[in-house]
């Protein structure tokens, strides 16, 4: 039996980066009043959150893992495998952001345990049919815990509370938004797995037979959710919110899920150039769960299963080598840069087939609860209709509904109802066709690869407004005669939030939401990957790169409420999706210094990504936020947002701010923006010096995370990032609605000062740069222990356990040895061998194999007679037969230089590399060419 045993345990420890930290510059003082500032640490410490809570909520994260392999190798017919995981993780700590109080983080607890047994057995009369199965068992729960019970509070800041760059901004004070959960994920699957040989290995089919049943539950804490607003900071001490929304607890939900599927394949190789591949997938599916079927309003609500599914997923490919000799095998190197693989070159494959994904269980749970039609409560009110409360005691008793509650008061907005959710009878889940073509061929010094794909799916998931009439009755001239579902009077003026009821098919029920599976997207993506031969830099210097440029195009489909209708619902449109990065490079070089270090360095770049400018809150009154911003002419002063959005533009990227001058006068198309290029760049060093602890070696490794942030914050300072290394996605939120002007039937709006810059944790700060110390011991037995216990151990076989003969010893350290001239001469062709070339390096490698064979028969013999004892002098006698083996191996090169022009030898790569290395490090480095020498013909 073999083991392998691994534990990885982790624990970062900072202090919390949020509005009351110990450097007020650095968080908030530079862009915040010390006015508003001291008051907004005066108001935050009365509810128990202040400065002095927030220094002990310090960031503190824990993670361990554990992972151990046992495998059974002593049948050489069989084999068993037992992987058996853990982890554990526990991040707790406030909240990490610059205009958020550290309260307003959750503590997050994960545990997760797991093992998988699988077996594979040669079977038949012949044993040319591989009999392997798998059986996978996990358990996942996972913990939210709020730091606090206040209510999440949002705070505006205003002209008078904060420079321009910050107003508009939104302080988060209280607690978190999201209430406490417990969530527990179960997972069982099998599968069994049919290979079988005909006709040697020209014809290869596999059948397999596989079962998958997921399951997840959900708690939630019991006071659900609750978030005040409020419009300034004078506001806030003088405790006027101008809004509150109460989620009412989410009951227990859970789901269960079952799938199985049947796939049958065939390989055929039709000649060493040509290989053509076919199958087919049948897979069903089944919920187990009943959920609430039907459109809220529309049609009648149904409680059931949904429909089993069954699908047909075909699938076709090829493989076809036009060099004369046939695809090369893929090789590795092992050197001081590491191992480099090396894949084939000179072929031409593609496939086409049909994939599909699984059902989800979580999507299910939020439409299985037991209580489904009236689902979760929900009640929204401003101005009067909140209840008077105190704020220092809203943490006291959460569960209290007296504390903070919506009145019914005449002439201000108070809304109440159940939010529901339900699932469209056609739902299914998404369904791709994909094509992929590849190319690969060496020029010289260089090895070119083209990667080209193509995907249409179907059924992509959205949920949608269900509870809504879609009928239009008013519009916002202002912003070219947007559609409004409610009466102007249905807004309300001080704040421009709608009364959605007017818009809702049943008024006294909450805003309802239907899964649908309606949506498709559409992609395509051409790679180019073009790797240069390892350089020699002298010395023992080596020196290697890689380039990988792609060319994508990806759009979808998205539901626009803008243009929807009573007849036919909401609408479809195509745009870019949010994955719709046109242009990525992705750039690895190594250089290896002898004696010193090995630094190898990657870097990503990627043009931005799309977004879509947005109104926060609901401005058409659909009942769904998020609408698309209207921007004005910019070229006119006369309204005070023009005047804000251009003292906005300077500050803006350049892609951000040309978005904005293209789209004046008219709503926002979706999509219509890009956020500013990424630029990461990683470095990991590892010194070659040798460490040795109690005879174990210890290796040192240095890691250099977002090197650009790092220089970024040298040179320009925090306060004056200019976002190098930031991969954050831009805020998307343009406008807020400030308030409704009935006479001129238009909003009035605030702008966000910081649209366009980088979403997340630390809003103005940008990616962090991390540099970390890792240092490994390797606690494993060596790998020349494990392969001797191999070679010498008894197997099992066909008349039981026995020991291995002088043979199997014999071919199991051949498969270890690799020809310089037999990889030579698979390249005849390409490297237009002569006819007495071939015949010379037929010779030498007839004589490199006899002595070759002559070590290795030799240590095969001392070590079948040595009894199946591992011992020290079975590790010497081993120890001495590589050594020569390696003398043999690296005495090849001379021969060749000899017997092949340099020229037709600097067309392979790996040649190159073995000639670059050094003599003195030549027994430390390993090359696996593909072609070992085999044992003599019978």
């Amino acid at each position: 039996m073999t083991y392998n045993v691994a534990a990885q345990g982790v624990v970062n420890v900072g202090e919390p980066f949020s509005l009351f930290g110990d450097n007020d510059r650095a968080l908030g003082g530079d862009v915040v009043r010390p006015q508003t500032l001291a008051t907004l640490r005066a108001v935050a410490t009365e509810g128990g959150t202040g400065p002095t809570r927030a220094r002990d909520l310090a960031v503190v994260s824990r993670a361990g893992t554990v992972v151990g392999r046992f495998d059974l190798t002593a049948d050489s017919l069989a084999e068993r495998t037992l992987l058996a995981f853990a982890d554990w993780t526990d991040a707790s700590g406030g909240a990490v952001g610059r205009f958020a109080t550290a309260s307003t983080g959750s503590r997050r607890q994960a545990r997760s345990a797991g093992a998988q047994v699988s077996t594979g057995s040669y079977i038949g009369a012949r044993r040319t049919t591989l009999l392997q199965t798998r059986l996978l068992l996990s358990h996942r729960g996972e913990n939210r815990i709020p730091l606090s019970s206040l209510p999440s509070t949002l705070v505006v800041l205003t002209a008078d509370d904060a420079t321009a760059a910050a107003q508009g901004t939104s302080v988060q004070l209280g607690g978190t938004a999201l209430p406490g959960s417990h969530v527990t994920r179960d997972l069982a699957e099998g599968s069994l797995d049919l290979t079988s040989n005909q006709r040697g290995t020209a014809h290869r089919l596999r059948a397999q037979l596989a079962a998958r049943v997921q399951a997840v539950a959900t708690e939630a804490s019991m006071d659900g959710r609750r978030l005040l607003t409020y419009a300034s900071v004078d506001a806030l001490v003088a405790n006027q919110p101008s809004s509150l929304e109460l989620l009412g607890a989410v009951p227990r939900t859970a789901a269960r899920v079952g799938s199985a599927a049947l796939a049958l394949s065939h390989e055929w190789t039709s000649s060493r150039y040509l290989k053509l591949i076919s199958g087919v997938r049948l897979e069903t599916e089944q919920a187990f769960t009943p959920v609430t079927i039907g459109s809220v309003g529309r049609d009648s609500l149904q409680v059931r299963r949904l429909d089993a599914t069954r699908e047909i997923l075909p699938r076709v490919g090829f493989t076809y080598a036009y060099s004369r000799k046939g695809t090369m095998p893929p090789r590795a190197a092992v050197n001081g840069l590491g191992t480099l693989y090396q894949f084939p070159v000179g072929y031409l494959r593609g496939g086409i087939g049909r994939f599909r994904s699984l059902l989800v269980p979580d999507q299910l749970a939020r439409v299985g609860r037991r209580d489904r039609v009236s689902g979760v409560t929900r009640s929204y009110c401003v101005g009067s209709a909140i209840s008077p409360f105190v704020w220092g005691e809203l943490g006291q008793d959460a569960s209290d509904p007296s504390t903070l509650r919506c009145l019914e008061s005449a002439g201000e907005l108070s809304d109440a109802g159940a939010v529901t959710s339900t699932m469209a009878s056609s739902y299914r889940v998404p369904a791709t066709w994909k094509a992929s073509m590849g190319w690969g061929e060496r020029f010289g010094a260089f090895s070119l690869r083209l990667d080209l794909e193509g995907a249409v799916t179907t059924g992509v998931a959205d949920a949608v407004a269900s509870n809504l009439r879609f009928v239009r009755l008013s519009a916002l001239g202002a912003e070219g005669q947007r559609p409004l579902y409610v009466s102007p009077l249905a807004i309300d003026v001080a704040t421009g939030l709608p009364d959605a009821r007017d818009a809702r098919i049943l008024p006294l029920l909450g805003p309802s939401t239907q899964l649908r599976s309606d949506l498709g997207v559409r992609s395509r993506t051409a790679t180019v990957t073009l790797t240069p031969r390892t350089q020699s830099l002298g010395d023992g210097r080596l020196l290697y790169a890689q380039l990988a440029w792609t060319l994508q195009r990806s759009d979808m489909q998205f539901h626009d409420y803008e243009g929807a209708s009573a007849a036919r619902g909401v609408s479809r449109r195509w745009a870019a999706s949010p994955m719709d990065v046109r242009q990525s490079a992705i750039v690895q070089a190594g250089l290896l210094l002898p004696h010193l270090a090995t630094i190898t360095v990657t870097g990503r770049f990627q043009s931005g990504s799309p977004f879509t400018l947005q109104v926060a809150g609901d401005i058409n009154g659909d009942g769904v936020g998020g609408d698309r911003a209207f921007i004005p002419s910019l070229t006119s002063t006369g309204s005070g947002t023009a005047r804000a959005l251009n003292a906005l533009l300077p500050s803006l990227a350049g892609e951000t701010r040309r978005c904005l001058l293209t789209q004046q006068r008219q709503v926002a198309a979706q999509s219509s923006c890009r956020g500013p290029g990424v630029a990461l760049v990683d470095a990991l060093i590892i010194p070659r010096v040798g460490l040795h602890v109690a005879g174990r070696t210890v290796r040192v490794a240095l890691a250099l995370k977002n090197i650009g942030a790092g220089l970024d914050g040298l040179l320009h300072g925090q306060g004056r990032a200019r976002g190098w290394g930031d991969s954050r996605i831009p805020d998307p939120l343009l406008l807020s609605a400030t308030g409704y002007d009935r006479s001129s039937g238009a909003y009035t709006y605030a702008v966000n000062a910081r649209f366009g810059r980088a979403l997340g944790g630390q809003d103005f700060a940008p990616g962090l740069f991390r540099v970390s110390l890792d240092m490994s011991v390797d606690l494993s037995t060596a790998y020349d222990v494990q392969q001797l216990r191999r070679a010498v151990e008894p197997l099992r076989g066909t008349a039981g356990w026995e020991r291995r003969s002088r043979d199997s010893i014999y071919v199991a350290y051949l498969r270890t040895t690799a020809s310089v001239y037999r990889f030579v001469l698979a390249y005849s062709d390409s490297l237009f061998l002569t006819g007495a070339q071939q015949q010379a390096l037929e010779r030498a490698d007839s004589a490199y194999a006899d002595s070759v064979r002559t070590i290795y028969r030799g240590l095969a013999q001392d070590l079948y007679e040595s009894g199946s004892r591992v011992g020290t002098s079975g590790l010497q006698r081993v120890a001495r037969a590589n050594a020569l083996y390696l003398n043999l191996f690296w005495a090849q090169l001379p021969t060749l230089r000899s017997l092949v022009d340099a020229r037709q030898l600097q067309l392979l790569n790996e040649l190159q590399e073995m000639f670059n290395t050094l003599a003195k490090d030549r027994k430390d480095s390993q090359f696996n060419l593909g072609f070992p020498v085999p044992p003599p013909r019978r």
